[in-house]
């Protein structure tokens, strides 16, 4: 009589599988997740209209990636997860940009010599970007977000590396 309750329990249990077609991605299963990864590709598509795509975030003068119109830089700690999940959808052109992009924030740790573009003074040896850009005259890097102004007369290095950037007060110097 258990295994009856059982067999039963596991019948209401499990579901007929259904089938997905979607521009990209069709199968048979969970139909949420395929959608979810039928719009990830998508999203990687040069002719999508309906979402916003990577192609959407491309600078050609630089030949990389903008994250939003008015960040006006590459936040590598905020899209290098997502860019490197990505890189199954990426085409060809979508992957040399991601990996110039990052290649600016990577090639901008701070060696105790080179101020960033908000002219805070040179970064401590080892500190990561905020944000990159292409370098113009050396200056490649947002080591620090300004929160209030002026800059240089109200971060500290210290307080900053101590609080990171979870902190958004400024410390006098």
């Amino acid at each position: 009589m258990l295994h009856l309750a059982l067999a039963v329990v596991a019948a209401g249990l499990s579901r007929p599988a259904t089938e997905f077609s979607g521009k990209y991605v069709s199968g048979t299963g969970d139909i949420n997740f395929l959608g979810l990864l039928d719009v990830a590709a998508r999203q990687h598509s040069m002719d999508e209209t309906e979402y916003q795509t990577v192609a959407q975030l491309y600078r050609g003068d630089w030949d990389g990636l903008m994250e939003g119109t008015g960040w006006n830089a590459w936040w590598t700690q905020n899209s290098y997860g997502p860019s490197f999940s990505a890189i199954p959808f990426m085409s060809d052109i979508e992957f040399a940009a991601t990996a110039h992009s990052n290649a600016w924030w990577f090639n901008s740790i701070g060696d105790n010599k080179t101020a960033g573009l908000t002219h805070e003074g040179p970064a401590p040896d080892g500190c990561l970007c905020d944000a990159a850009i292409p370098c113009v005259d050396n200056q490649c890097c947002y080591y620090k977000q300004v929160c209030c102004a002026p800059p240089s007369d109200t971060h500290d290095w210290k307080t900053n590396l101590a609080f990171g950037s979870g902190r958004r007060e400024c410390a006098p110097t």
